[in-house]
């Protein structure tokens, strides 16, 4: 990986962690305060699954598997509206492994 590719890792690792320019929040179980932010490039360029649901062509799909439609909440000026995911049936311990594995490449298994 070139320094220019590890620098950018790094710059979305820390906007995932400071909750910078998140523009979809994963809704754990209809649980509305249950949430964990996310970008959807980093989403859809890391999963097949949720590149289907978010361009469009898997959002039939998505609801077979306990994925509701995507909903769109109003958020600051700045940031642009927000992409509510409700996910069903999913752990957030796992959730966040996998998200985890999604911003820095690694994967945490024990």
């Amino acid at each position: 990986m070139t320094s220019q590719h590890t620098n950018c890792l790094v710059h979305l690792q820390h906007l995932w962690r400071d909750r910078e320019l998140v523009d979809v929040e994963l809704v754990l179980d209809d649980d509305e305060h249950d949430t964990i932010p996310a970008h959807r490039v980093v989403l859809a360029a890391s999963s097949g699954f949720f590149y289907a649901l978010l361009c469009g062509s898997g959002r039939h799909m998505a609801q077979g598997l306990g994925v509701s439609p995507p909903a769109v909440d109003a958020a600051p000026l700045h940031a642009g509206p927000i992409l509510r995911l409700p996910l069903h049936e999913v752990q957030r311990d796992a959730l966040e492994l996998v998200m985890q594995a999604m911003y820095t490449g690694q994967l945490v298994v024990w």
